[in-house]
């Protein structure tokens, strides 16, 4: 069966490391990549597909592409965080 879930993110670019936190309904990622060209958002879905047991091409940002608060759809059979 197919799911859809919204995921909140809120993203930092440019760490020392990278990082995810869980606060209430929001995800807090740091990512070593600069915000240029989709590199941060590219490394935010991996992040998000690692953490989701997902692959990454199904996370579709639907919201944020240039903010730092984003919301990502994740539509997958079955997930199961982490």
């Amino acid at each position: 069966m197919k799911q859809n879930m919204y995921i909140h993110v809120r993203v930092s670019t440019k760490g020392r490391s990278e990082s995810i936190e869980k606060k209430k309904d929001t995800y807090y990622i740091t990512v070593k990549e600069k915000p240029e060209r989709g590199a941060a958002n590219k490394r935010v879905r991996e992040i998000l597909a690692q953490t989701f047991h997902g692959n990454p091409k199904e996370f579709r940002l639907v919201k944020g592409g240039t903010s730092p608060s984003k919301t990502y759809l994740f539509t997958n059979h079955s997930h199961h965080e982490n």
